[in-house]
């Protein structure tokens, strides 16, 4: 159905120009049929896993499984402000921090799916 998704920091766009004209969606701008931020979508030959972590740097986690292929994301606040008294704050990139990988890892395990370990452990040794 050309559904493709776009990650951001606190949730991902789903869309389809197919399905987007069948509904003839006006809640989102074309060609977007919808939002997820947390819980579990099926949508034609997609399952979609999605959840909020605020405690990791505000993280966001997605996993696709499409026809027994894995895409998975991670979106996060991945600054961190140096506060200095004497001068301006600094902003640093820190990116995905690993503490944040893991618990990634250990989310994407509890969702049970047994191509998600296989997955798990194969992006593990190309990290």
């Amino acid at each position: 159905k050309g559904i493709s998704i776009e990650l951001y920091k606190n949730w991902a766009y789903v869309y389809s120009r197919e399905i987007w004209k069948i509904l003839k969606l006006n809640s989102f701008a074309f060609p977007t049929i919808c939002a997820i931020d947390r819980g579990e979508l099926d949508l034609f030959h997609l399952k979609i896993y999605a959840e909020r972590f605020p405690d990791y740097q505000e993280a966001f986690f997605i996993i696709v499984i499409d026809k027994g292929k894995i895409w998975g994301g991670i979106g996060v606040y991945g600054y961190k402000i140096m506060e200095d008294p004497f001068e301006c704050s600094d902003i640093w990139w820190l990116g995905v921090e690993n503490r944040t990988k893991e618990r990634f890892f250990e989310w994407a395990k509890s969702l049970n799916e047994t191509i998600i370990d296989k997955w798990i452990k194969k992006i593990k040794t190309e990290m």
